[in-house]
């Protein structure tokens, strides 16, 4: 019989026991160009911490009844410099109007590493922007979001400024036991009003000055103070929004002047 063939609620049964025991995913992007990368073996492959994961790319029918489960409920780990491709691939600008409607995601739990090593597209003028990821964790129903680091003998992450003030972008501040405090509201708040448009983390060190994480806003919502592309952000500001007592970062604000692409979420 076709698997089709079955009623939607056995279907759904089925689905269920797929995602009843997951395990987190690293995910690395690494797209092949033609014959330059080679398939890896059959026998070189590891056991899948993913293996029904062919069920979102087989049928539109299948497609359309499992991927949602399937994103809701895999826990995922990636590099910070992968996700953006990542989330372009798996949550895209579904309208004209250059927004993604809440009913065209979900995400369960995502982990985003810091490589030790600094990568050249971390190092470009623009740095990273996580305002895509920023975006749908701030008007996410469920995610679990945070940042790591690779596996690594003698890591001490309370030692770990850089890792701990990254926590600041999910409005919680880690303490020496590891703990954290509770959830900024107002900065989550700031986010779901769609009133910026980058939060870009710049990771390497340029001439005179040290990393920083450079929140823009758009034009028409600068407050009195931006008076400039980057300016220096008030005490007040940087406490209601967490950013006081930052152990690694420098935070820069100011407002953008290129023209960004439209990124949001359509109330």
């Amino acid at each position: 019989f076709r698997f089709l063939d079955l009623p939607g609620e056995v279907r759904n049964k089925i689905y269920a026991m797929t995602l009843s025991k997951t395990q987190q995913a690293l995910i690395k992007y690494r797209p092949r160009h033609a014959s330059l990368r080679p398939r890896k073996a059959e026998s070189d492959k590891k056991p899948s911490r993913r293996p029904y994961m062919g069920l979102t790319q087989v049928c539109r029918q299948i497609r359309q009844e499992y991927r949602p489960l399937y994103l809701r409920e895999q826990p995922i780990g990636l590099d910070m410099v992968d996700l953006n491709p990542y989330l372009k691939a798996f949550y895209p600008i579904t309208d004209s109007d250059g927004m993604v409607s809440k009913s065209d995601y979900s995400m369960r739990s995502v982990t985003v590493a810091l490589n030790y090593h600094i990568s050249s597209l971390e190092k470009c003028k623009k740095g990273i922007d996580l305002w895509p990821m920023l975006n749908i964790w701030a008007n996410a129903y469920r995610l679990e979001a945070g940042f790591g680091r690779y596996s690594h003998h003698g890591y001490q992450s309370e030692l770990d400024g850089e890792a701990k003030d990254m926590y600041r972008l999910f409005g919680r501040r880690v303490l020496e036991d590891r703990s954290c405090t509770a959830l900024v509201v107002a900065w989550r708040d700031l986010l779901r009003e769609g009133k910026l448009a980058a939060v870009r983390v710049h990771r390497a060190w340029k001439k005179n000055e040290g990393p920083y994480i450079e929140i823009l806003f758009k034009p028409e919502h600068k407050e009195s103070w931006m008076d400039a592309e980057v300016s220096e952000p008030p005490e007040d500001w940087l406490n209601k929004y967490g950013f006081t007592e930052m152990e690694y970062f420098n935070i820069k604000v100011g407002v953008v002047v290129d023209s960004p692409v439209k990124t949001g979420l359509k109330k």
